[in-house]
């Protein structure tokens, strides 16, 4: 068996009044996280095969809005758990 591997993870408040869709971008590639409701808050484990040498960002699309929100590129290595805030005027 063998060792365990580090969870690598999301924590994002949402205080917007939208609900919003949460995605994960490394270069070209972007994956789902989940939904998170207005006013609510979620943890999303991050794919092993995201976390690598380059930095990942985080984008909020609400739902029924072209706008969308995204974060600044963040350094994250295995095991982390990045906290974020989408605050309530982002969209």
């Amino acid at each position: 068996m063998g060792a365990p591997q580090e969870v690598t993870a999301v924590r994002i408040t949402n205080q917007s009044w939208s609900d919003v869709v949460m995605y994960v971008h490394r270069e070209s590639q972007r994956v789902r996280l989940g939904d998170i409701p207005a006013q609510g808050t979620r943890v999303f484990r991050i794919p092993a095969s995201m976390i690598s040498a380059v930095s990942l960002r985080f984008e909020a699309d609400p739902v029924g809005s072209s706008r969308t929100a995204s974060s600044y590129d963040l350094a994250v290595m295995r095991g982390d758990t990045v906290t974020l805030t989408i605050p309530p005027t982002a969209f």
